[in-house]
């Protein structure tokens, strides 16, 4: 409601995954940081876009999009929503997580990779 029309959002989840634990928090994270972070695009709008589905060995990936700037500097926030996501991951899923930030054209990209515990 805060944004109307200034925000634009698409979710797509594989329904291979709906079966499985995909843990809400990280998802939450990453679009909270998505929203408080990201900036609108040449339509004026922010753009939110994210994928859960399924990657290599059945590995679960989220990937959340937004228009923005990767800035990686405490200018322009705490940092603490990102360190705090990394860090409850480490602990529940250690060895079994990849997160990566990346910025291409005014697109960010967060992807999360949780590998299942039977991976190997």
């Amino acid at each position: 409601m805060r944004f109307e029309d200034r925000l634009a959002t698409r979710v797509v989840v594989d329904p291979a995954v709906t079966h499985r634990g995909v843990p809400i928090f990280a998802i939450r994270s990453l679009v909270e940081n998505a929203v408080k972070h990201g900036r609108p695009g040449r339509d004026g709008r922010l753009s939110i876009d994210v994928f859960v589905g399924t990657g290599a060995g059945r590995a679960i990936v989220i990937r959340v999009t937004n228009t923005g700037l990767l800035v990686r500097d405490s200018q322009n926030g705490t940092a603490i929503g990102l360190r705090n996501l990394r860090e409850r991951l480490h602990r529940l899923l250690p060895e079994r997580h990849d997160f990566a930030l990346a910025e291409h054209a005014g697109v960010v990209t967060a992807l999360l990779t949780l590998r299942p515990a039977d991976a190997h």
